[in-house]
């Protein structure tokens, strides 16, 4: 008799319907929270099916508000030089400036509004997702419900690992979908682990 392969576990896996970290509790399990069902298949998988923040949001908002700050010194230095430099300084900067600051802000409100919608405990952040994978195909549970992808309904898996993100993508696409429509869980984790999730996945699921 042979024993069934151990499962490929990624992630913390927290139960995908209240978010209870099931930490030291067996797969099989339920939620002791809310009840939902534990947890099967040949790779048991947890991420988001959003993109996490980026962790470039931060080094970015320094670099824009160096570059603002360096706009002010600059023109506040006009005002102690020369009259007549200091006006051409001034007559160079100012309409420049503002476009910059005008635009500045709403690159870094638009990036840290992504920020705090993904932050934890935000609306947003729950949008957690856990894959059960099987050779016969997907379950995917999220806080909406569970969604059961058919192995012959997948045209393909792709990977890809996006390090503006800190994530490796796994996305399942179907026949005559566009790309923007498949199925896609965003992995953390160091990368190595994430690879190895991610190429599990494919193998189990016959796109190896």
């Amino acid at each position: 008799m042979t024993e069934s392969p151990q499962p490929l576990l990624h992630g913390d896996l927290p139960c995908p319907s209240c978010g209870y970290l099931r930490a030291g509790l067996p797969l099989e399990r339920a939620c002791p929270e809310c009840g939902a069902a534990g947890f099967e298949g040949l790779v048991i998988a947890s991420g988001t099916s959003l993109p996490p923040a980026t962790p470039v949001v931060k080094p970015l908002t320094y670099l824009a508000l160096g570059l603002l700050g360096c706009l002010a010194a600059l023109i506040a230095v006009s005002f102690l030089v020369a009259p007549e430099a200091g006006r051409q300084i001034r007559t160079l900067l100012i309409p420049c400036s503002v476009p910059l600051v005008v635009g500045g802000a709403i690159v870094l409100g638009v990036m840290w509004w992504t920020v705090l919608r993904h932050r934890p405990g935000s609306e947003r952040s729950a949008e957690r997702e856990v894959w059960e994978v099987w050779p016969t195909g997907v379950r995917m549970r999220s806080p909406q419900g569970t969604e059961w992808i058919a192995r012959e309904r997948m045209y393909d898996v792709t990977v890809h690992t996006r390090f503006e993100l800190g994530a490796t993508v796994v996305s399942i696409t179907e026949p005559g979908a566009l790309d923007l429509t498949g199925h896609r869980l965003h992995l953390r984790e160091p990368i190595a682990a994430r690879r190895k999730c991610a190429a599990r996945i494919r193998e189990v699921l016959g796109f190896a």
